[in-house]
């Protein structure tokens, strides 16, 4: 199922729901029972998986969790399910961790080329000349 189609069978499940499920009063958050479930299920994967905050992943995860949603039946006649959404998110988590980090990146740069300032404070850096 293409990107659009799959948008398209969202619409009228969005329509036809409330428009907002978290409540405001004298400067109180008030949730849904659902969306403290979802919540919920979230802070559940975010143990899992050994991360410190929640994040889209696991909101999305908690959400593919949920069965007899329409959520849960448009992501499904897609061919997503939880198992094949989780194994995606750690392929994501694996590839990731072999991306260079700054501290990386800075071992490479010391590694492969010369400081010429430090070179000049030493008075190598060919000219005859040392720095003060």
């Amino acid at each position: 199922m293409n990107a659009q189609a799959l948008a398209d069978r969202w619409m009228p499940p969005l329509r036809a729901s409330p428009k907002a499920n978290i409540f405001v009063r004298r400067g109180q958050i008030f949730i849904t029972p659902r969306v403290k479930r979802i919540i919920d299920l979230a802070n559940e994967e975010a143990n899992r998986l050994k991360d410190e905050y929640i994040s889209t992943e696991h909101i999305f995860l908690a959400i593919m969790t949920e069965r007899n949603t329409p959520a849960a039946r448009i992501l499904e006649s897609a061919g997503l399910t939880r198992e094949r959404v989780y194994e995606a998110i750690q392929q994501m988590r694996r590839a990731a961790c072999h991306r260079p980090t700054g501290q990386t990146r800075y071992r490479t740069l010391e590694k492969y080329s010369r400081d010429l300032t430090q070179m000049a404070r030493e008075g190598k850096t060919g000219s005859g000349h040392r720095a003060r």
